[in-house]
């Protein structure tokens, strides 16, 4: 058996079972990741415990071999060779086994970031299109505001324009009469206004 196989296939289980997924909405099914886990934790148990007794085996066949005169791998016996192909062909499955189960798990965090990341994508732009839709609202409401207040600025100033017009046609109109009067006074008193001819 390939030295350090075993430890590495134990690696690769308690890094697979130990390993938290969030819960999210969407995604898988909490249950089946659940029982899924444990059930590759329950197989890859049971092939340590397998590959335990092939390897106390190994170590006894290995002892006697060492104890033989002639020791040598032709010489070891049919029962010897069964046992280190069985532990080779065990190690060789566990290995694949966990090194299957981890890209599956890492098959289904790369497929719900994937969901993840397209929901916050559309979240964004659903975001980005209310502000914006928000904006242009506040933008036309602004407008509409500023139009109406020069709208009613201009029409203030249009009536001011004309009551100072009409006020200042009456003071002239006042001071006018006012010269005529003084000046039919001052020619004898006649009371008489001459006519004064307008421009």
């Amino acid at each position: 058996m390939e030295p350090g196989v075993e430890t590495q296939v134990g690696a690769v289980l308690e890094d697979a079972g130990s390993r938290p997924f969030t819960v999210a909405v969407r995604g898988y099914d909490r249950q089946q990741v659940d029982g899924f886990i444990s059930e590759l934790e329950e197989r890859a148990r049971q092939g340590r415990l397998q590959a335990e007794a092939a390897g106390r085996e190994l170590a006894q066949a290995r002892e006697q071999f060492g104890r033989q005169e002639r020791p040598g791998y032709a010489g070891l016996g049919s029962r010897i060779e069964q046992l280190l192909a069985l532990a080779e062909a065990q190690a060789t499955e566990l290995l694949q086994e966990a090194k299957a189960a981890a890209g599956e798990l890492i098959a289904a965090a790369k497929v719900e970031a994937a969901g993840i990341r397209a929901t916050a994508e559309t979240e964004a732009a659903g975001l980005r299109a209310a502000a914006k839709q928000e904006t242009d609202d506040l933008r036309g409401a602004t407008e509409g505001e500023a139009d109406a207040a020069r709208a009613s600025a201009q029409r203030e100033a249009s009536e001011l324009t004309a009551t100072i017009g009409r006020h200042a046609a009456q003071l002239q109109a006042a001071a006018e009469h006012e010269v005529a009067a003084k000046r039919g006074r001052g020619r004898g008193g006649s009371g008489q206004v001459p006519h004064h001819r307008r421009a």
